[in-house]
């Protein structure tokens, strides 16, 4: 990012953001604390707010207006954030709270938070139903089951 002078009567300083697939006017506009119109005005850009950038201009890079100094964040904060953000998010959706137990699944699915809570539902249904075979093949239920059910079988063969 490069800090540029503005034109007389726009702030003093400007960043220059190099354009990502995934960046919009409003991103931008809360990523550096700067109003749409702003950053509509300086870069002659009349599409819509919440259209990806590269949808509606044709530059790799866009300036910023602002009077502040920027520090751009670091990604690994940023990464964790997302990451804190998807713990909270799985932790809310399943009621699981083992945080070791979340991480497991959030990573076995490359942190794709549908996928690891549709991997955790199928493991915990999984559990379940082998607490019940094992309860009933306890108590002696199953054999009974089994072979009540096998006893009408034998006598129509017969």
């Amino acid at each position: 990012m490069q800090h540029t002078e503005m034109k007389e009567g726009a702030p003093r300083k400007a960043i220059e953001h190099e354009i990502s697939d995934a960046d919009t006017l409003v991103g931008l506009a809360m990523r550096y604390d700067v109003d749409v119109e702003d950053i509509k005005r300086v870069n002659k850009i009349f599409g819509d707010k919440f259209a990806p950038l590269r949808h509606i201009t044709l530059k790799k890079k866009i300036t910023i207006p602002t009077d502040k100094s920027y520090k751009p964040v670091d990604p690994a904060v940023l990464e964790a954030l997302a990451k804190r953000k998807k713990i909270a998010q799985f932790r809310d959706r399943t009621k699981c709270e083992d945080d070791g137990e979340i991480k497991y699944y959030l990573e076995q699915s490359s942190w794709d938070l549908e996928k690891g809570i549709a991997d955790y539902v199928a493991d915990k249904a999984w559990a379940a139903e082998q607490e019940r075979k094992l309860k009933a093949a306890r108590s002696g239920c199953g054999d009974v089951a089994l072979a009540d059910m096998s006893q009408p079988l034998l006598k129509k063969v017969q």
